[in-house]
């Protein structure tokens, strides 16, 4: 029962884009982190690997989500692709 409450917990914490790190879309890559390094922003939470990638994104971070935004839907779409191609074989 710990285990399944802490996952729960876990989950209700989580940041957009499924806690990949919001700097490392914004440059094209996809980094899963444990969101232990996050900020607010616009009223919701954004996940990163580090405090330096946090620091990058308050300087500018309308402009770091439009890039991530973009990036993570091109590659949510190439993912959801691969698993319906793969899974048809």
């Amino acid at each position: 029962i710990f285990l399944i409450s802490l996952l729960f917990v876990t989950n209700l914490f989580a940041g957009e884009f499924d806690q990949y790190c919001t700097a490392s879309l914004a440059d094209g890559n996809l980094h899963k982190t444990d969101c232990s390094v996050k900020t607010s922003f616009d009223g919701k939470d954004y996940c990163f690997g580090n405090d330096g990638s946090m620091a990058i994104f308050l300087e500018d971070p309308k402009a770091m989500l439009a890039k991530a935004t973009s990036f993570y839907a091109k590659s949510n779409q190439e993912r959801v692709f691969a698993s319906q191609t793969n899974s048809s074989r």
